[in-house]
């Protein structure tokens, strides 16, 4: 990333921002979906609920996953007429889909992005095509990072040398720490695939991230197999304060996606304060 002049001494405000898997369609099959009515898998009446669901929430912020290029035209058309600006990542190897990054423009000023594909390719696991989307913002006086990232499911019990997930959380950390200019603060977040009790997620606070929801043991953001777990994250560096919201209540009956919420993951967010 390049190097930027000196920020002016503005103060810098809290902030809201968000994560959400918003479900690429090509990843929809109908029998992993039974509770949900038949025309919330249709991409005409899906794309328009999920865009205007997150203008809605109206977060600073937007970090979104799964995002297929007509899924981030229906987004991008919403969110521009809100005041945001925003960009796309796709995924390495030909995948459909990618991570979608979108800030309030008035609030928040661009600074560079960076899209970096995890080389995650071992002698025990070809390479996965995910990524992370690295955001540079200036916040008043404070320059802010964003790293906005879907982590590649891995099967239980697997061997920790077959993990994608444990490799790919360590490229991202080595990459913020290397970001350039430094900021003054980071926030990594997005579809992690994994549970509070795992140990990628005590490996971020191991590197001194706090996962923002971490009192709210009963927060859950997706339903897979109609067992409700929390597997999107909001971690943020020591400088930042995060007061979050609680993503509603689901069960494993909820219909996801639905008329309530348009994707089979719940959004999560929070306000964030300097320290």
């Amino acid at each position: 990333m390049a190097i930027f002049p000196p920020s002016p001494r503005l103060p810098a405000l809290p902030f809201t921002a968000l994560t959400c898997n918003v479900l690429a369609d090509s990843y929809v099959r109908r029998d992993w979906y039974p509770h949900t009515p038949e025309e919330w898998l249709d991409p005409r009446v899906r794309h328009p609920a999920v865009a205007e669901y997150l203008a809605t929430l109206a977060c600073d912020i937007i970090c979104l996953q799964e995002v297929e290029g007509p899924m981030y035209a229906t987004l991008n058309t919403r969110l521009l007429s809100a005041g945001y600006a925003g960009e796309l990542a796709r995924k390495g190897l030909d995948k459909p889909d990618g991570c979608a990054t979108f800030w309030r423009a008035g609030r928040l000023k661009h600074l560079g992005s960076e899209r970096i594909e995890y080389g995650d390719a071992s002698t025990e696991r070809a390479a996965s095509g995910h990524i992370a989307q690295l955001t540079l913002l200036r916040d008043g006086a404070q320059r802010l990072g964003i790293a906005n990232t879907h982590l590649k499911w891995d099967p239980p019990k697997k061997k920790p040398e077959q993990l994608y997930g444990h490799a790919q959380i360590a490229e991202l950390l080595a990459a913020c720490a290397a970001a350039d200019p430094a900021c003054g603060a980071w926030i990594i977040c997005g579809d992690f695939n994994v549970t509070p009790d795992t140990a990628l997620v005590a490996t971020l606070r191991g590197a001194g991230y706090e996962f923002a929801h971490h009192a709210h043991p009963q927060a859950y953001t997706a339903a897979p197999n109609r067992d409700p777990r929390m597997i999107d994250y909001l971690f943020h560096s020591g400088a930042l304060r995060a007061t979050p919201m609680p993503p509603p209540l689901i069960t494993g009956q909820t219909p996801l996606p639905g008329p309530d919420y348009p994707s089979d993951h719940l959004a999560l967010a929070a306000q964030f304060d300097w320290v």
